[in-house]
């Protein structure tokens, strides 16, 4: 029975050893000034999205510091493949968890995080669903892809494969038959005749579709 009080009682810290845990955590975790995103910006409009309550009780108002190892554990589970694990199982203290996590926060404030994160401001997400789907994330993921095509530089040995696309037609009367597979659709070039049927290649600079061939010198050109 002592040994079973002892692990409920370690499972739950208060909100100073928390605190405390954080900026450990935070101070353990190397940086430097090409991150994939800017922290400070994201964790700004992350605190004004995240902090809508009705009642100050409800919940204390996230912190930078917080949201930092709340992304970092999601960058951490990432690299363990955590996604089909149960949270209990993480967070246990049995030695068969994984101390980091529960060193930088409790297991009910990371559910808490994970269930209450929002990107964008949701007074105004209907009007902007109505014309983009991914409106809850879209600012944020424009931001992370622009950083992401920044921090990477083209080697001189970079390969294309081909990529297939899967498209199934749905229209908002009716549903496209959900047991019929999609189709294999293959992408032409746009600088090709018509009757030459080559598969084309996506470049995330250039925007627009091209084949092999043509594909090759829109690389130089924005790798040199």
């Amino acid at each position: 029975m002592a040994v079973r009080r002892l692990t409920n009682m370690a499972r739950y810290l208060t909100y100073d050893e928390e605190m405390k845990s954080l900026r450990t955590f935070l101070d353990t975790v190397s940086t430097n000034e090409e991150s994939l995103f800017d922290v400070k910006e994201e964790i700004d409009d992350d605190e004004e999205n995240n902090n809508h309550f009705s009642r100050e009780r409800d919940a204390k108002s996230t912190t930078e510091a917080e949201m930092k190892a709340f992304i970092g554990l999601l960058y951490i589970s990432g690299v363990h493949k955590l996604s089909h694990v149960n949270i209990t199982d993480v967070w246990a203290t049995d030695d068969t968890g994984i101390e980091i996590f529960r060193n930088t926060m409790s297991s009910k404030q990371f559910l808490f995080l994970l269930r209450c994160i929002c990107f964008d401001d949701i007074h105004d997400r209907q009007s902007r669903n109505d014309i983009d789907k991914l409106a809850p994330i879209r600012e944020f993921f424009e931001k992370f892809a622009d950083n992401c095509q920044k921090c990477y530089n083209v080697g001189d040995y970079v390969t294309i494969d081909s990529k297939k696309y899967k498209r199934k037609i749905e229209t908002r009367k009716r549903n496209g038959t959900p047991n019929k597979k999609a189709k294999t659709l293959y992408k032409r070039c746009g600088e090709c005749p018509n009757k030459d049927n080559k598969t084309q290649y996506t470049c995330e600079k250039y925007q627009k579709y091209r084949c092999m061939e043509h594909m090759a010198s829109v690389c130089r050109k924005y790798t040199n």
